[in-house]
């Protein structure tokens, strides 16, 4: 069985249950809204079962954390199902907090890094991909400014972090990095993809 058909079932089960005068068209939120709470879910508990079994829960409860934040406000690539999101999703918080405890980011190359991911954003961001909405000016702007803000805090973050907690730096810096990464990905996409 699949999320969708999960949630259509559950969300006709609440329709019927709730107002049985429901049309197809609310039937088709509420699984709608069903599939996206399973969704990020199933995710979420993947990611800290990993996090546990590792013995990284602060790194792995951090990478959701921050990671769904920057997602919300650069946008980027989502993947074409359910399974795929959740394999994608779990497969990046593994390899970014393996790589966060495997290597070190001097500040130089923090500083390299950030300041690609902050004129990328600057450029492009917000990108909404194609399965989503778009946005209006207004809402581009806002979504950019807050962005913006939030990748100089990361950078703030890392620079304080980077010589106490290494682990914890890189972590942040390899996030910010694969956030980019995706939205470059709906980019790219979307300009050689018809």
């Amino acid at each position: 069985m699949s999320i969708h058909s999960i949630s259509h079932y559950w969300a006709t089960k609440i329709c019927i249950f709730s107002n049985p005068s429901a049309n197809e068209d609310d039937i088709e939120v509420i699984s709608y809204a069903l599939e996206c709470i399973l969704n990020t879910t199933i995710t979420t508990a993947l990611i800290l079962l990993f996090g546990i079994i590792t013995h990284n829960l602060i790194l792995s409860v951090i990478w959701i954390f921050l990671f769904s934040i920057m997602r919300k406000y650069i946008g980027g690539y989502h993947a074409s199902s359910h399974l795929k999101c959740i394999i994608s999703s779990v497969f990046i918080c593994i390899l970014t907090v393996i790589l966060s405890t495997y290597i070190h980011f001097n500040l130089y190359i923090g500083t390299i890094i950030v300041f690609l991911c902050l004129l990328f954003a600057a450029k492009y961001a917000p990108i909404c991909s194609l399965r989503n909405n778009t946005l209006n000016n207004t809402e581009i702007n806002s979504q950019k400014r807050i962005l913006i803000v939030l990748i100089c805090l990361v950078y703030v973050i890392f620079i304080i972090l980077n010589t106490a907690f290494p682990t914890y730096g890189n972590l942040i810096i390899l996030i910010l990095f694969s956030v980019t990464c995706l939205a470059g990905v709906e980019k790219l996409h979307r300009l050689y993809v018809p």
